[in-house]
């Protein structure tokens, strides 16, 4: 595509080294940045959280136990996980690679780590997938991978016969990025002198490192019902409020449709997940909704499939994506609707072409209370079978009791079920954040290498980068259209400042009054970058759904202002949609997506890995520091007043 081209050599992301694409400039300090984040505040309730200076803070995992000083783990409650223990009675081989078990039916056995599966005798239940053996093929049968990380629920096996015989063994899969301190300790611990990638935990105070491990939990009135919905291929929506257990309940309802249940249910093809909730998506990185078809039951947090190609065949294929800002959402609720009714219409079109093709639609934890008319608005749309109605609501509680109300008035008039379900029922002990969770899932998204659960381990510092040349020259033609804010106006002298070092995404439109525009928009006076203007309600106009699609997310690492260049990093996933894109019709979204902390630190963790703890490493000022990164003492010192700042003034 003219005015779109790859850099030719491999280089270190001057962006990360120099705070500039050039080299010339000098590098951003914290305050400053965080100055401007204030200023151009993407998301209007989370940017005080957030921060383009991430200190190098170790995670509670980077730190020995031992060595902690601190008994909080002793206070924690211990959760017991599984009831199947470890006697000679029920193991049948052990060694080093495999493990051979017996397990009685209702009995249960969980593994921390990654590890994968075959049923030799019997059925068993795993996150709502049903697993039977094949006598005749026995190992030769098909293996099931699982990835069973400390952060999320451990999925727990159970038996479904009265005799189960499975053979786990060591997983061949590879897991994202252990060197980065948001992935470690979350696997099978290093310590415990054996070579299999998972360790059996019988409860969580077993566990080496402490770790707050709690299992998936399934309640009773799960089961039942989703046995009941995998009986007709039904369009089912799920709500509840956050921490009631959607995402769970999905991907249990998931896998027992496509693994079906011997000859009684026969295994679906493919399921169709229209996937709502921009800020914690199961098969893309945040800030956006889609639509993906999935045929390949899930045995693993989000972070391990984050990315869903819109190739036809794939393992999951996204239909059809749209860009939403994860914290400004008022600003853009009608967009929301507009969305929602593009992917449904994706849906109705391959309905038409696979009539037994389920529909799982999961929507956001703000439907069930900020937004409960936005809720009716999307179910009247759709029109579902079935309603889920996650959380226990107590006897006082009269908004969730006038909600309910409208719902069981709703459903009476467009003659849906509404199903009021018990909460997950445990607390949020996760070991990461919601911040960090999303952030693993972005870093595995950029990382993924297209290949099932392979990620590359080069820091995205290094990956070569598209080089999108923002306006026409006598050798280069324009690449895009322009610059779109989904957030709070920017000033256009910030704009350049702003979108260094964030996350983009790239959008193409069929929309004629749009691609009219390319070459015509007003730009910044200095650098001359062409960007989209504000309505009359002061935020900038979304693209129409019905003619656009979103092609992929990518980091804008660094400008070129005397090329008129913006360097783009893209995932080896996308890089043939990027060259396949028409000028024309291209548009670069910004604003639906946190920052990447993690990008700025990637470079350093690796040159430091297996040389210095991160935990000294935050502490030291010895180790150099790219642009927008800070030692912990120098976050500490910045709280205080009276302390002479050296600060670089903003380009105008």
């Amino acid at each position: 595509m003219p005015g779109k081209r790859k850099r030719n050599e491999l280089v270190i992301s001057e962006l990360l080294l120099t705070g500039t694409a050039n080299g010339r400039g000098k590098p951003l300090s914290a305050v400053t940045a965080a100055k401007l984040k204030i200023q151009s505040s993407t998301y209007a309730e989370s940017a005080k959280e957030l921060s383009p200076s991430p200190s190098l803070e170790p995670s509670p995992s980077d730190v020995e136990p031992e060595d902690s000083g601190e008994n909080s783990h002793e206070d924690r409650q211990n959760v017991q996980l599984c009831t199947w223990r470890y006697e000679k009675r029920n193991i049948v081989a052990d060694n080093s690679q495999h493990l051979i078990i017996t397990l009685d039916k209702n009995k249960t056995i969980a593994f921390v780590g990654s590890y994968a599966f075959v049923v030799l005798k019997g059925a068993i239940n795993i996150s709502g997938a049903n697993v039977v053996a094949n006598p005749r093929l026995k190992e030769r049968a098909q293996w099931h991978h699982v990835c069973a990380p400390s952060t999320h629920p451990i999925p727990i096996v159970r038996g479904l016969d009265d005799s189960n015989e499975i053979k786990f063994r060591s997983s061949d899969l590879q897991t994202p990025l252990s060197n980065n301190p948001l992935f470690a300790d979350i696997w099978r611990p290093e310590r415990t002198g054996f070579r299999r990638t998972f360790l059996f935990v019988a409860e969580s105070g077993a566990d080496p490192l402490k770790r707050p491990i709690v299992p998936e939990l399934a309640p009773d009135d799960w089961t039942r019902q989703i046995e009941d919905f995998a009986g007709s291929s039904s369009t089912i929506m799920i709500t509840g409020s956050s921490s009631s257990g959607k995402s769970i309940f999905a991907r249990r309802l998931l896998n027992r449709y496509l693994a079906g249940y011997g000859r009684t249910v026969p295994a679906l093809p493919s399921v169709c997940y229209l996937d709502l909730d921009p800020s914690r998506p199961e098969y893309s990185p945040h800030g956006q909704i889609s639509l993906v078809v999935v045929r390949a039951i899930n045995l693993g947090p989000s972070f391990m499939h984050p990315t869903a190609v819109p190739r036809h065949g794939a393992i999951h294929e996204t239909v059809r994506a749209h860009p939403f800002p994860m914290g400004d959402s008022q600003n853009y609720l009608n967009h929301f609707i507009s969305c929602v009714e593009d992917l449904f219409r994706a849906y109705g079109t391959l309905k038409q072409q696979h009539r037994a093709l389920p529909l799982i639609v999961r929507v956001p934890s703000w439907f069930s209370s900020t937004n409960f008319g936005l809720l009716l608005r999307v179910i009247t749309y759709i029109k579902p079978q079935f309603l889920v109605r996650l959380g226990d609501l107590p006897d006082d509680d009269e908004v969730g009791i006038r909600h309910g109300e409208a719902l069981q008035a709703l459903a009476a008039r467009l003659r849906f079920s509404v199903h009021q379900l018990s909460g997950q029922g445990q607390p949020d002990v996760s070991s990461r954040t919601e911040e960090e969770l999303r952030s693993m899932q972005m870093l595995s998204y950029f990382h993924s290498t297209g290949t099932h659960h392979e990620f590359s381990t080069d820091p995205v510092c290094q990956m070569v980068p598209w080089e999108l040349h923002y306006e026409e020259s006598k050798y280069n033609q324009q690449a895009s259209i322009g610059f779109l804010m989904l957030c709070e106006w920017i000033k256009p002298s910030h704009i350049m400042t702003a979108l260094n070092g964030a996350i983009v995404q790239i959008m193409e439109t069929e929309d004629l009054a749009i691609q009219q525009l390319y070459g015509k928009l007003s730009r910044t006076k200095k650098f001359r970058i062409p960007y989209l203007e504000k309505g009359s309600n002061g935020v900038v106009e979304p693209l129409n759904p019905r003619t656009s699609r979103l092609v992929c997310t990518a980091i804008l690492r660094g400008w070129d202002p005397d090329k008129r260049v913006a360097q783009v990093i893209v995932p080896s996933t996308h890089e043939a949609l990027i060259q396949d894109l028409n000028p024309k019709k291209t548009v670069v979204v910004f604003g639906c997506c946190e920052y990447p902390q993690w990008a700025y630190t990637e470079n350093v963790y690796r040159e430091v890995e297996g040389k210095v703890n991160t935990k000294v490493l935050a502490e030291s000022n010895s180790q150099p520091l790219p642009p927008w990164v800070a030692t912990t003492s120098s976050v500490k010192e910045m709280a205080f007043l009276n302390i002479s700042r050296r600060v670089r003034k903003f380009q105008q």
